[in-house]
């Protein structure tokens, strides 16, 4: 399982929205702006669905999560997700499940305050 811890050195690699976007910078805004309200959206879905025991809601929001993730390879969300699936396999644990939500709301937090960046 993953432990949230910050890390003021680690940046988001845009390199691969730069290649789709093929300096269309409107196409570049849009594609950040969607990818940004994604972000904030799962950092609310996350912890209503793993808390509530939503666990086909929380397979879709893993299934969402795909294309935004594959823009910067980042394996960190995903394990989020697996880890969380695998939580509801068994029963409650309230102290994991809060782990795991600290964790996710941090990892949106990056992506929203990276995403930002780029954007301002």
């Amino acid at each position: 399982m993953i432990v949230a811890k910050e890390d003021k050195s680690r940046k988001l690699d845009f390199s691969k929205i730069d290649k789709i976007v093929d300096g269309d910078i409107e196409y570049r805004i849009e594609l950040l702006a969607l990818t940004l309200r994604f972000f904030s959206d799962m950092k609310q879905n996350f912890k209503n669905y793993l808390i509530e025991r939503q666990t086909d809601k929380l397979k879709y929001l893993a299934h969402k999560a795909k294309p935004s993730l594959s823009l910067f390879d980042s394996n960190i969300v995903s394990q989020l997700l697996n880890d969380a699936n695998a939580l509801l396999a068994h029963p409650p644990n309230l102290h994991q499940a809060n782990v795991l939500v600290q964790a996710m709301e941090a990892e949106c937090d990056f992506f929203i305050r990276e995403i930002t960046q780029q954007l301002n």
